[in-house]
């Protein structure tokens, strides 16, 4: 009987860390402030790369949805021709203020993303500036509300959610993100400020990015997400993390760009989790690293098979519809979210979680790169 009762016990606990996590999620969206602002100058800044099927659609969306007085700058490699001759269409068939900036190639040890945004931000002459990832949308009223949110602080940054996948492993990738989204960010707020910031999309004044030095002090950092959110803490700054929804898609061919993709957020997310103190870190542990571990444990009530069956399913079932409301209640909308997908993809979790561990080299754009404990890295492979 003591590994049943063990099952028994952990969809308990499990049941239990989902609800005062749903709880505290919206308990911290009640308290987010509501409003827009309606004009303002505004430049983003969307580094390029070509190689996603859905990066021409996605381009297009925002130059359709951004307000009149937001500018883009895409900032290309000089060498990615494809990439090139896609902004070229685009910006014959727009009316938007678009910028292409050719970025040279970047030097050994620096962050690619870092030395794209350095390189372009001598560029931008409007008072505020946000970060847009190639593979994220925008809608109508993203700019305007993060404009609004931006008064609290010194940096603004959304809620990510995944659209749906074109293949199985990108529904895998997405299911991933929808699963943990909400249920990561948000409850921490209750209790201290947020540790990192979504990089695919923030904004913040451009005077304060100047006046930290710009994305120079982060060019040797490969997590830049982290870096930077380290950075505007170190000049007293503080990051507003905001309930409204940023779309990302992304392709994932395969079981091996899958794994590559998983293990490469785990690292930078252990990277993160190691830097912290004690306290904090056992929060991280029982908030995220837990619940799956759980899942899994719970799996021991089938030793009892009509009732642990029975009382596996009702865990399960209440875990989908918590968060699916979480869903529209906070993002207002239906989000790509199924239950077996979702439910296999937090089992996936702990073997992710092993492999950073274990190995702590990533791939990246065809790179193999060694992550050090403190976010530096060194290419192992030209």
């Amino acid at each position: 009987m003591v590994l049943p009762c063990l099952g028994f016990a952990s969809l308990v606990l499990y049941l239990g860390l989902l609800g005062a996590k749903a709880y505290l999620s919206l308990r911290a969206a009640a308290q987010a402030p509501h409003g827009t602002v309606d004009h303002a100058t505004l430049t983003v800044l969307q580094p390029i790369l070509s190689g996603d099927p859905a990066l021409g659609q996605t381009l297009q969306h925002n130059l359709h949805v951004a307000p009149p007085w937001a500018n883009f700058l895409w900032l290309i490699d000089e060498t990615d021709a494809v990439a090139r001759q896609l902004a070229q269409t685009l910006m014959e068939a727009t009316d938007c203020a678009v910028q292409v900036i050719l970025c040279p190639a970047v030097p050994p040890r620096v962050n690619p993303k870092a030395f794209k945004l350095e390189y372009a931000l001598t560029q931008v002459k409007t008072p505020y500036l946000a970060v847009l990832d190639d593979d994220t949308q925008l809608e109508p009223d993203t700019l305007g509300i993060g404009l609004f949110r931006l008064q609290e602080g010194e940096l603004f940054t959304g809620l990510p959610y995944y659209l749906k996948g074109t293949t199985g492993w990108s529904e895998l990738t997405a299911h991933f993100v929808n699963n943990n989204s909400i249920l990561t960010y948000l409850p921490l707020l209750n209790f201290f400020s947020p540790l990192s910031l979504n990089g695919m999309f923030y904004l913040i004044r451009t005077e304060t990015l100047r006046s930290m030095g710009g994305f120079t002090p982060i060019l040797y950092d490969l997590c830049d997400d982290y870096a930077l959110a380290k950075l505007v803490k170190q000049h007293g700054g503080r990051i507003i993390q905001g309930i409204t929804p940023v779309a990302l898609q992304t392709s994932v061919a395969d079981a091996k760009s899958y794994g590559t993709l998983m293990h490469r957020w785990f690292v930078f997310a252990q990277t993160l989790v190691f830097d912290q103190p004690l306290p904090i870190q056992a929060l991280l542990l029982l908030f995220l690293g837990l619940p799956p571990l759980l899942l899994w444990l719970g799996l021991l009530s089938l030793f009892i098979p009509y009732l642990g069956a029975l009382c596996l399913l009702g865990v399960l079932l209440i875990r989908h519809g918590t968060i699916r409301y979480l869903h529209h209640k906070i993002f207002a909308r239906s989000v790509d979210f199924s239950f077996g997908m979702s439910l296999i993809s937090e089992l996936l979790q702990p073997f992710h979680l092993v492999h950073a561990l274990v190995d702590h080299r990533i791939r990246w754009r065809n790179r193999l790169i060694q992550v050090e404990k403190n976010g530096t890295f060194s290419y192992q492979e030209p």
